[in-house]
């Protein structure tokens, strides 16, 4: 196993496989955190008439798969030794992101309230 010593942008491939280890079950357990929750919103929205479980369910349905992509990279990124400036550059890419975000949380959760 002397070939995942090999290094690559100052890391061994040991290293990149952890790192991607980490972003793929972000990305899948972040993944499958969305279905349930939509689902489970969707059913108390459709059981109960309180204005929240419509507001929830559409929150939880924006949440972007970019979003959730971007979040696992950037979990996983934390494995890896980074210059400062990279890891500056890659909290702005995460900051924006969230930022972006929020703003499809705030847009559909407005748009279902003007509704009710």
């Amino acid at each position: 196993m002397d070939f995942l010593q090999i290094e690559v942008a100052n890391n061994s491939l040991l290293g990149w496989l952890i790192a991607a280890a980490i972003a793929l079950a972000i990305i899948v357990v972040a993944g499958m955190v969305r279905y349930l929750l939509s689902s489970q919103f969707k059913r108390l929205a459709s059981r109960h008439e309180r204005p929240i479980w419509f507001v929830a369910a559409a929150l939880v349905d924006r949440t972007r798969w970019l979003f959730i992509l971007i979040l696992g990279l950037f979990a996983g990124s934390f494995a890896l030794e980074m210059p400062v400036s990279t890891r500056a550059i890659s909290n702005i890419v995460m900051t924006v992101t969230l930022l972006i975000q929020a703003g499809f949380w705030v847009a559909s959760a407005a748009k279902i309230l003007s509704l009710i």
